[in-house]
């Protein structure tokens, strides 16, 4: 069914289509990693994900949890809001799937329990080194006996039958046990003046993993924590070794193998950058990269290394003729020198594609219209002026930090600052600022202090140009 998808021409859409489309995949997406779980199960019982926990992007994770539940709560006349406090670590090892389905879980309860007002997921790095997801509702609250439930589960106390007294709901005994699989703990309370707040903390030997944060397992390495990796092999021993040292250097991975898959996956989800063995039977990594660079819908600009065995000349040129952007020859046996060359091969294609060739704004600045149009039409006409007002907010507040920054070349300011940036360029589609905050990321997290203040500046005008862009959406909607 989710490959079925692929067949759909979105070009024909209008921007709700499109997306709805995207929707509709999301959903599949996540309705197949449920079944996947489920098959596994006992009977009997609620099916447990039982993954091994693995390395998750968190900015992105959230953005594509908001992009879903901003649609569910707009369609019930309700505000969503993601919240995320400053330094939050790029990337966590958890098993992704249980996370996502007691957020699910606790957003799904929270969207059909109020009636009107806001829903809030809050999520921020706490003094302790605990992770904390708090999501709020301005709903009734919960009954005594729930939240007597709730208390008596962090002291040990076994869960209630479905027909005893104060028995949570099917929602909340799913969300329970992922987070008894996650090792965390569950939090709730009753808000001051209405609503509740349901808190699940993560400590930070849990989402750190057992050798600590990535990045520091992989000292004097090049970091790959921003970015998501898809890994193409047909030879198991190649994609195991791949993906082990991708894993220890940061990068979210999701193998595949062979190329027929691939293709399949990067229609269906985001990657920043795919690795793909040329010589696969049935579709080769040669035409995996040849079908991605025909394309006319954004994909052509994927960052795509090519793996390979054969070093001759014509090889290498018949390679990079389909479009590679770097070749990484196997077997991969030095991983210092394979994340730097996949470091290099990605901001490469960043600065050598940029944008792309999706309609310009007003302002100069590349902007995405679908991706633009998408996020404004989901908003509704109601509140598209209160979306476009805290884009701009956001913006400018990034601007003013990343200036000061840049100013006293401090890296690690500059890495918090382009972190929204990322996220927030993405968001409305002005893909060529969200490519340059990329590089800022990466020379700020290498602590290339010379380079920051030429890459800040490419920032900073992109952020002034696309403030003038969301202005004038900003006068259209009032004007509607």
């Amino acid at each position: 069914m989710i490959g079925g998808l692929r067949l759909i021409d979105e070009t024909a859409l209008d921007a709700a289509g499109r997306l709805q489309m995207s929707r509709v995949r999301s959903s599949g997406e996540a309705l197949a990693r449920l079944l996947d779980s489920a098959l596994r199960a006992l009977p009997g019982e609620v099916a447990l994900s039982q993954g091994e926990p693995g390395n998750t992007n968190l900015c992105r994770f959230l953005t594509v949890l908001a992009d879903r539940w901003t649609g569910h709560a707009a369609a019930k006349g309700l505000d969503f809001e993601l919240d995320l406090s400053e330094h939050l670590p790029q990337v966590i090892r958890v098993e992704r799937t249980a996370l996502e389905r007691a957020l699910g879980n606790l957003l799904a309860n929270a969207v059909k329990h109020t009636r009107r007002g806001k829903v809030r997921l809050r999520v921020e790095l706490c003094e302790n080194d605990d992770l904390c997801f708090v999501v709020f509702d301005d709903g009734p609250g919960f009954d005594r006996d729930l939240l007597a439930w709730m208390d008596g589960l962090q002291r040990g106390s076994a869960m209630p039958g479905p027909e005893e007294p104060g028995a949570p709901g099917l929602g909340l005994r799913i969300v329970a046990q992922m987070v008894g699989l996650l090792d965390g703990r569950l939090e709730a309370a009753n808000r001051d003046g209405g609503g509740a707040a349901v808190e699940i903390l993560l400590p930070g030997s849990v989402w750190r993993g057992p050798a600590g944060n990535a990045a520091d397992a992989a000292t004097g390495m090049a970091d790959l924590a921003d970015l998501r990796v898809l890994v193409a092999d047909d030879t198991a021993t190649n994609r195991f070794l791949a993906a082990r040292m991708l894993d220890v250097l940061g990068a979210e991975v999701v193998c595949v193998g062979d190329g027929a898959r691939a293709l399949a996956l990067l229609d269906q989800e985001r990657f920043d950058l795919a690795l793909l063995d040329i010589d696969m039977p049935g579709m080769s990594g040669l035409e995996v990269i040849e079908a991605v660079r025909a394309r006319h819908d954004g994909l052509e600009r994927l960052p795509l290394v090519a793996m390979t065995a054969y070093e001759t000349r014509d090889w290498r040129r018949t390679i990079y003729d389909a479009g590679a952007d770097g070749i990484v020859f196997k077997p991969i046996t030095d991983a210092a020198h394979f994340a730097t060359a996949l470091r290099d091969f990605h901001e490469r294609s960043l600065y050598r594609r940029g944008a792309g060739d999706p309609a310009q704004g007003a302002s100069g600045v590349l902007v995405d219209r679908a991706v633009l149009d998408g996020l404004l039409e989901m908003t509704g006409p109601e509140m598209r002026e209160e979306l476009l007002g805290k884009v701009a907010d956001d913006l400018r507040a990034v601007r003013d930090s990343l200036s000061r920054a840049a100013s006293r070349s401090d890296a690690e300011e500059c890495r918090a600052q382009t972190h929204v940036l990322v996220a927030v360029a993405g968001a409305v589609g002005a893909l060529g600022l969200q490519a340059d905050a990329q590089l800022l990321n990466a020379a700020a997290r290498r602590a290339e202090t010379e380079a920051l203040p030429r890459l800040a500046a490419r920032c900073l005008a992109g952020i002034a140009g696309l403030l003038n862009v969301v202005a004038e959406e900003r006068r259209k909607a009032v004007s509607e």
